[in-house]
């Protein structure tokens, strides 16, 4: 891209690329290098936008957590993206 930050298109398309099997947030917090407040911004809009969802699941011992998983149109999205993304080198 034209300068050393990424772009929010960057950003979606690394949680996106993340999220195919099912991610937690603390890896995407760690794999996309964001902090809490800007992972929780990005969630809820992908979320919103019908892009990502959310599911909630329990341990063997009773605990819940969540995971985030691309959605049929998050996989649109991201082949889109990436098109994109190669017509732009």
């Amino acid at each position: 891209m034209l300068n050393n930050r990424r772009s929010e298109l960057e950003i979606i398309h690394h949680i996106l690329s993340l999220s195919f099997e099912g991610v937690r947030k603390t890896k995407l917090l760690y794999q996309v290098n964001l902090n809490h407040r800007q992972l929780n911004i990005y969630i809820e809009y992908l979320i919103d936008k019908n892009i990502l969802i959310k599911k909630e699941l329990e341990t063997d011992s009773g605990k819940s957590y969540s995971i985030f998983e691309i959605s049929k149109k998050g996989k649109e999205l991201i082949d889109n993206i990436g098109r994109i993304f190669e017509i732009l080198e």
